[in-house]
C-alpha cells in the first residue's frame, strides 16, 4: 500500500491511495473460512459448502468492506503521522467502473488545508477583571445548588419553596380534572398554600391561588 499527496494549491490537496491485492487478501480468506464454517445453504450441513458457492456468495462484500478498512485507517494515520490541518474529511473523488480483480487498486481524495494564519499580539493589550464574590452572592448559589440538588423528601405540609403535585378540579366543569406539578416559590402564592396538609382540599380562584407576580 502506498499514500501519495499531491498538492493543488496553498488550501486544497488530494491523497492517492494505491492498495496491492496482498494488503487484504489474507484477511479475506479468514473471513471466507469463518463464513463457511456457519453458512446455512441449501443441500449442504452447515460448514460442509464448498469453498467455490462461498466465495460466489460472499467474496465481493467481504473484500469491499476490508478494503474500506484499510482506506479509512491509512487516510487517517497519513493525517496524523504528516500533522496535516486539514477541514472537514477527506472526501472520495468519483471514480469509474472499478475492476475489483485487478493487482493494484487506486482511490483518491480530496482535502480542504486549513489556512495558515499568523497573528501579531505583541502590541495588544486585554484588561483583565477580577471579580470577587459578595457572601449573599454566595450564600445564594449554594442555596440554589442546594434546591437543585439536594435530596427530595415528602412533607406532611407545605412548607416555604416546596415542590407540589397539585391535582386541579373546577367546581363548573367536571371535565377538568389534571394532576400538575408546579413550584411553590415560583408560581404559587405561598401566604394560601403555606401550612396546608397533604390531600388537603381548598377551594380559592386562580387569581388568589397564582404568584402576583406570575
Amino acid at each position: 500500500m502506498n499514500i501519495e499527496k499531491k498538492e493543488i494549491d496553498a488550501l486544497n490537496a488530494e491523497l492517492i491511495v494505491k492498495i496491492n491485492k496482498s494488503d487484504y487478501s489474507d484477511k479475506v480468506e479468514q473471513m471466507l473460512k469463518s463464513y463457511k464454517k456457519k453458512a446455512r445453504i441449501d443441500g449442504f450441513r452447515p460448514g460442509f459448502a464448498p469453498m467455490g458457492l462461498i466465495k460466489k456468495q460472499y467474496e465481493i462484500p467481504v473484500r469491499l468492506e476490508e478494503i474500506n478498512k484499510i482506506l479509512q485507517q491509512s487516510v487517517n494515520d497519513f493525517i496524523v503521522n504528516e500533522k496535516l490541518n486539514i477541514l472537514g474529511q477527506p472526501l472520495p473523488k468519483q471514480q469509474d467502473q472499478i475492476n475489483w480483480d485487478q493487482e493494484e487498486l487506486t482511490f483518491e481524495f480530496e482535502m480542504g488545508l486549513s489556512p495558515e494564519v499568523k497573528l501579531n499580539l505583541a502590541n495588544i493589550k486585554v484588561p483583565y477583571y477580577k471579580i470577587v464574590s459578595t457572601e449573599d452572592q454566595i450564600d445564594k448559589y449554594v442555596e440554589n445548588f442546594r434546591l437543585n440538588f439536594g435530596e427530595k423528601i415528602t412533607l406532611q405540609e407545605v412548607e416555604e419553596k416546596s415542590d407540589l403535585s397539585i391535582q386541579v378540579k373546577s367546581k363548573n366543569d367536571d371535565s377538568l380534572d389534571e394532576v400538575i406539578y408546579l413550584n411553590s416559590s415560583d408560581l404559587l402564592n405561598e401566604s394560601i398554600l403555606k401550612g396546608k396538609k397533604t390531600n388537603e382540599t381548598i377551594s380559592a380562584k386562580p387569581s388568589e391561588v397564582c404568584h402576583p407576580d406570575s
